[in-house]
């Protein structure tokens, strides 16, 4: 059976052909197709090089796979993913280069291009030039590239065909000798005016490219809460061709910050471990590493010890839940980074409105479950969706996740008091002015371009349950409040009777339910479409409700 990696790139190379884009593979011809773990190095002119990359994009979409990451270093890095952790990576290069300094043009090896069979290789001095260009960015000269460079001196009987200064490169880097390899490329470039305006555009692209590079470092990093620690030898095996080991970090106890973002600035993979005993408490987005890296590259992994694995990634809202097993929890790790990685690459549908959603319902009645897996639902949806989930009151600074919690919360008691009353009164205008503010500078520029905000219980908690938010100020302020608090689009209510209730949580009471059971049929909703759930469906049920109700939002 062909694998989709084989058949990916060979349609890719077809389309190359059928589109007039001239290219050839660098190095490492023969393990394009017989090496699953061997990246795919292409070299176009830099005119082709947006056009090469749009082709890649669309083949790969016609193969099952959607971009992960699109880098720019000296190279164009491309990673595509595709569902059990299938990665190909394909790096378009524009030329070879040691940093600033050129070894190589594309024009001059697609000149002196060959077919090997169905593929488009350099000639044998290209293909030197391009491994010697290796040896200076490595430091040093491989086994594998000596064996390399002597079959290809063989077969061209000494590069006789090659320029003086070619020969001179591949003879230092044959050599071994690095420092008289990067000496040459240096002088050659700086002693020939003709090369000067390369040079200087080299410079001003590396100098573009190192801002944003520090502004929005390209790497991965995964912050992991649990009682078991992830094997990092296995991540790494279906890891490795978007993140190589070597620009790995992984600390399990304080990070060293430096290294870190070294990781992140290469391209590379954080693993952030905390490890805790018993059942674990479940993360909270934050700390210095992940404010380091870009939104769009921050998972979070929650492994409370109890047979499951949660999984969430920030910018998306994308979530998924697994079963722990033994030896495939990497795997699903993995996967989850390589689909969480590719969301911030589709195209949102256009013009599609997005909606502000609250879930209410008494403590028992399933909402964060109903929320971890509605958010994994939409996110994940053909739309393209980004999720935003928040619990209690919305933020600008960052999403929250629904993850399950394990402890066991005890009720607070009631307030009594002027004192208190006058308190609980000022709380309630701070958190008003909160939420107005967080409404108009967020939640209304997010619904703009299409995304879903979803919070649990929001400002209404203060009539479905006051006592946890300790409020005993007077019922005219709740009412002014429920004229001037933002209005949600969607109103989920998660119902059930008692005896469900209790079978899940005992944190109240049959009269405390029966109580809050008759404040939440009367929150004060106005125009407020409320739509109510039964919490003792199915999970997958109760989001197809919810979904259908919202597609009738939309119409």
């Amino acid at each position: 059976m062909i694998s989709n990696r084989i058949q990916f790139l060979s349609a890719l190379f077809a389309e190359f052909e059928a589109t007039g884009i001239a290219y050839c593979i660098s190095r490492n011809a023969g393990e394009t197709f017989a090496n699953t773990g061997s990246d795919v190095d292409l070299v176009v002119s830099p005119s082709n090089l947006k056009t090469a990359a749009r082709v890649c994009g669309e083949v790969a979409g016609k193969h099952g796979y959607r971009l992960a990451m699109r880098t720019r270093f000296t190279n164009l890095c491309l990673l595509f993913w595709s569902s059990n952790a299938d990665f190909v990576r394909i790096d378009i290069e524009p030329g070879v280069r040691w940093k600033l300094f050129p070894v190589v043009s594309a024009c001059e090896l697609l000149a002196g291009r060959k077919r090997d069979g169905s593929l488009s290789i350099p000639s044998a001095t290209g293909e030197a030039m391009v491994l010697a260009a290796k040896v200076a960015w490595m430091g040093k000269l491989s086994k594998r590239y000596a064996e390399r460079l002597k079959a290809l001196h063989e077969e061209t009987t000494g590069f006789h065909e090659a320029s003086e200064d070619a020969k001179k490169i591949i003879h230092h880097a044959w050599e071994g000798d690095v420092t008289a390899l990067r000496r040459w490329l240096v002088m050659r470039t700086l002693g020939r005016p003709s090369r000067w305006p390369g040079l200087i555009a080299s410079i001003v692209d590396d100098f573009k490219r190192v801002i944003i590079r520090i502004l929005r470092p390209p790497g991965v990093h995964v912050r992991f809460h649990g009682t078991k620690a992830l094997d990092w030898d296995g991540l790494s095996r279906h890891l490795q061709m978007g993140f190589p080991a070597q620009k790995a970090s992984v600390f399990n106890n304080k990070p060293a910050l430096k290294r870190a973002f070294s990781s992140l600035f290469r391209g590379g993979l954080v693993l952030e471990q905390k490890l805790t005993q018993g059942t674990a408490k479940a993360p909270r987005p934050g700390g210095p590493i992940w404010r380091m890296a870009a939104p769009g590259n921050r998972i979070s992994i929650f492994r409370p010890g109890n047979g499951r694995i949660y999984l969430g990634h920030e910018a998306s809202g994308l979530m998924a839940e697994q079963e722990d097993h033994a030896g495939h929890a990497e795997l699903q790790v993995a996967d989850f980074i390589g689909e969480a990685m590719s969301q911030k690459h589709r195209s949102a549908v256009p013009n599609r409105a997005g909606r502000f959603i609250v879930l209410v319902g008494l403590d028992g009645a399933g909402k964060t479950t109903f929320a971890r897996n509605l958010c994994a639902h939409l996110a994940a949806g053909e739309s393209g969706g980004t999720v935003r989930y928040f619990h209690w009151i919305p933020s600008l600074r960052k999403p929250s996740f629904p993850w399950p919690s394990f402890e066991d919360t005890p009720r607070k008691s009631p307030v009594h008091g002027a004192l208190h009353a006058s308190l609980s009164v000022i709380r309630l205008i701070k958190n008003l002015i909160h939420a107005r503010c967080v409404y108009h500078l967020g939640i209304r520029r997010w619904m703009k371009r299409g995304d879903y905000v979803i919070v649990d219980r929001f400002i209404f908690n203060y009539w479905l349950d006051p006592v946890s938010l300790r409020y005993n100020g007077p019922a005219y302020f709740l009412a002014i409040a429920a004229k001037l608090m933002p209005k949600p689009d969607l109103v989920f209510s998660l119902e059930a009777d008692a005896d469900t209730l209790l079978s899940r949580k005992q944190e109240l009471t049959r009269d405390e339910i029966a109580s809050q059971s008759k404040r939440l049929e009367s929150l004060p909703l106005g125009t407020i479409r409320k739509v109510i759930l039964d919490a003792a469906l199915a999970p997958e049920t109760l989001v197809s409700l919810a979904e259908n109700e919202l597609r009738k939002a939309v119409r």
